[in-house]
């Protein structure tokens, strides 16, 4: 089942997620998180228009939201396009928390806070993260690919590695906030799954893709 509206398809998987997200959130944080994800995607859209990729698909799924564009870019252009992501979700937790601090807004704090977990997130150096895809386009631009898919491989293995075990110990502590393992689980299906799937230059195809 996959829902398409233009250019924008949403799969069967995410609408059962969001719906169970919906129905088990109380506090309203699932609206605030789609905020901070849909500015986060909003960075990484204004730079492909900046470079001149043209959007061929964007797509919703279970593992996370994908940018697809058909074009080439260069290197420096594919490290701008993947950290222009998590640089919007910065800006916006800047912003979000002068306004809970000025304006008395306790949701600005937490939009703050959630958007400042999707940049930190975002930019740790594993695929298919913003940070590992600049990574790659860098080692890509100093070494070779072949060096590029080297440290990639090993950044992922090791990022994927601490936060298992971080989210482990973690849930074993406190007996109940299993949250960092589950990013931790998410991050290792998405790497399994999309291994060498990233922003390459002199390629067709060009994705950007976050949780």
């Amino acid at each position: 089942m996959e829902i398409t509206i233009g250019k924008l398809k949403v799969s069967g998987a995410a609408l059962l997620a969001l719906a169970a997200a919906y129905f088990f959130d109380s506090g309203g944080t699932l609206f605030v998180a789609l905020f901070a994800a849909a500015v986060h995607e909003t960075g990484h859209y204004a730079a492909l228009r900046l470079f001149r990729g043209r959007i061929s698909e964007l797509k919703l799924e279970l593992w996370g939201f994908r940018m697809r564009a058909d074009s080439r870019m260069s290197y420096p252009a594919e490290i701008v396009t993947a950290a222009a992501g998590p640089a919007a979700s910065l800006l916006l937790a800047v912003a979000a928390a002068l306004v809970g601090r000025y304006f008395y807004c306790q949701q600005g704090y937490v939009l703050s806070g959630v958007s400042l977990v999707f940049c930190v997130f975002n930019m740790l150096p594993s695929l298919p993260l913003d940070g590992g895809k600049v990574v790659y386009a860098w080692a890509a631009t100093c070494f070779g690919l072949d060096t590029a898919e080297r440290l990639a491989c090993i950044l992922s293995c090791v990022v994927i590695l601490v936060l298992l075990l971080a989210g482990m110990m973690l849930m074993l502590k406190t007996g109940i906030n299993f949250t960092l393992l589950l990013a931790a689980l998410w991050l290792l299906i998405c790497y399994c799954k999309r291994s060498g799937i990233g922003i390459k230059s002199k390629r067709k195809t060009t994705e950007v893709k976050h949780g």
